[in-house]
């Protein structure tokens, strides 16, 4: 059971997980590693989520593959990716061993791409709906697969792997079972190239209408969607000045002075504080 020094930090990770993870960041990795672990997954994942990939990558380097892929391993594949794209090759490749192929294949497919573009933002879809397959196949299909339900969509691909259409998960349940989901699907969907700059894609009218759209490679095959909310993230990321991401902010700064370096620090004494 966590104490009660315990239990405050993690509701303060919970409430402030930015401020949380810019005073991990000015932790001695040894610390904020041994601290990662020692904390429910969930909260791992905030952290780890909000701290800058750079930091994430360092504490992947200090525990070694083994250790590292399981500090990772709840992530999705966007955080994910984003933190192995600062890794060593040699030691991206441990880690990414450690997961299954789907996982694997879906990483080394945003680390393709610039962090620049959008290619490295996307939400990779493996999307095996087909064409030729009725309501009733698709349903008996996601059954057995849900991850390849994206949202509220269902997205469907030719045999050449070109997007054909998308249907919501509540068209389907609606639909005559004996249809092609395709005559039922939507066509003419917003398309954007994962090569785009996030700057460029940020412009377009699209987002007026829709707040995901389907990136396709330049072969047209299909690979993923872009939500709006991480074109947001991507901007703000690749944005940063290398100063606003060195220097921490006044507030950080404030706290880090009275209560250590560490967040371990601050959270063995703030109960003092607050009594």
């Amino acid at each position: 059971m966590p104490d009660e020094k315990q239990t405050l930090a993690l509701s303060f990770i919970h409430e402030e997980p930015e401020l949380a993870a810019k005073i991990l960041e000015k932790s001695d990795i040894a610390e904020l590693a041994g601290f990662l672990q020692s904390i429910p997954s969930d909260y791992q994942n905030i952290l780890l989520r909000n701290m800058l990939p750079f930091y994430s990558s360092k504490v992947c380097i200090y525990l070694g593959a083994d250790e590292a892929a399981g500090l990772l391993a709840d992530l999705e594949v966007t955080a994910l990716a984003k933190i192995l794209r600062n890794l060593p090759k040699n030691d991206k490749a441990r880690i990414l061993d450690k997961y299954s192929a789907n996982i694997k294949n879906a990483c080394n497919l945003l680390l393709r791409f610039s962090s620049q573009s959008i290619g490295a933002w996307m939400r990779p879809v493996f999307a095996s709906i087909t064409s030729d397959m009725t309501v009733a196949e698709v349903l008996s299909h996601l059954k057995k697969t849900p991850e390849e339900v994206y949202a509220d969509f269902v997205y469907i691909i030719d045999r050449n792997g070109k997007l054909a259409g998308r249907i919501t998960s509540l068209d389907l349940l609606k639909a005559n079972k004996k249809f092609l989901a395709l005559d039922i699907a939507e066509k003419n969907t917003p398309l954007i190239s994962a090569n785009m700059l996030l700057e460029q894609v940020a412009e377009l009218s699209i987002w007026e209408k829709s707040d995901v759209v389907s990136v396709i490679d330049m072969n047209e095959q299909f690979l993923g969607v872009l939500k709006h909310a991480d074109l947001r993230i991507g901007l703000k990321e690749v944005n940063k000045a290398p100063s606003e991401q060195a220097d921490s902010s006044d507030l950080v700064s404030g706290i880090l002075e009275v209560y250590g370096k560490t967040l371990l620090v601050l959270f063995s004494t703030v109960m003092n504080v607050i009594e």
